[in-house]
């Protein structure tokens, strides 16, 4: 495996994170604003 497939890898695995941990929190703030109200 070239260097450029590993870099290629963990950087997928970040913006996968990202997305994730950005679906999460919107929809925490959603659920407690939608308490709230």
């Amino acid at each position: 495996m070239s260097s450029s497939g590993i870099l290629k890898s963990s950087l997928a695995k970040k913006y996968a994170m990202a997305l994730t941990g950005l679906f999460l929190c919107s929809f925490l703030v959603g659920h407690l604003l939608g308490n709230l109200q």
